[in-house]
């Protein structure tokens, strides 16, 4: 691998929280489980599931649109928020592979930071109105978040504690090979003045 023999320890565990964040946050976003119900109903981003009464099978269908047109149209920010986080995830995971696998020379580039934060922020964010939906419905449905929403919520949380490990760590990195260029053989490198003459 060309550059992540020569990352640093900080960095590779950045890079190994966004794995695991991306899995969860995946898992999370596919999921039928973002709501329960004690009649064992459940639902999540795209489906909508519950057991039939003649043979005890689950029956999944597209999520049915609320009549309420605030409520659905927040639903529908939801959706969109977390596909971008989605997009997002995926794009970081590519990125980091192409740099620290294709890569051979150092970079200190701050687009895997940025692509984790949008995603991330935008997963969150996701969550939040997600929650906030929930709220508006009527209190009759006993409804409670389920075990779907805990994963993307977590998987949200974890891309963006990734983005201060390995924001930390290219500092520190960025730092040590600034401190190595200044320094040649011992001796500091003395830049030449350029003066203007008028």
């Amino acid at each position: 691998m060309a550059m992540w023999a020569s990352r640093t320890s900080g960095y590779k565990v950045g890079i190994l929280l966004l794995c695991v964040g991306s899995v969860f946050y995946s898992i999370g976003y596919a999921s039928p489980f973002w709501l329960s119900d004690h009649s064992y109903k459940f639902s999540g981003l795209w489906q909508a599931c519950g057991f039939s009464n003649s043979d005890s099978a689950t029956v999944c269908s597209t999520r049915p649109q609320s009549a309420d047109v605030h409520r659905e149209n927040l639903f529908k920010a939801v959706q969109a928020l977390q596909t971008i986080g989605l997009i997002g995830v995926i794009v970081s995971l590519m990125y980091a592979g192409y740099v620290n696998c294709c890569l051979v020379r150092e970079s200190h580039s701050r687009v895997l930071e940025m692509t984790s934060a949008l995603s991330g922020m935008c997963g969150f964010i996701g969550c939040l109105l997600f929650v906030i939906w929930k709220q508006m419905k009527p209190p009759t449905i006993d409804e409670y978040l389920g075990w779907a929403f805990g994963f993307n919520m977590a998987g949200c949380l974890v891309i963006m504690f990734n983005i201060i490990v390995i924001a930390i760590s290219n500092r520190v990195d960025s730092a040590r090979s600034d401190i190595t260029g200044l320094v040649q053989g011992g001796n500091p490198v003395v830049m030449p003045t350029v003066w203007s003459v008028p």
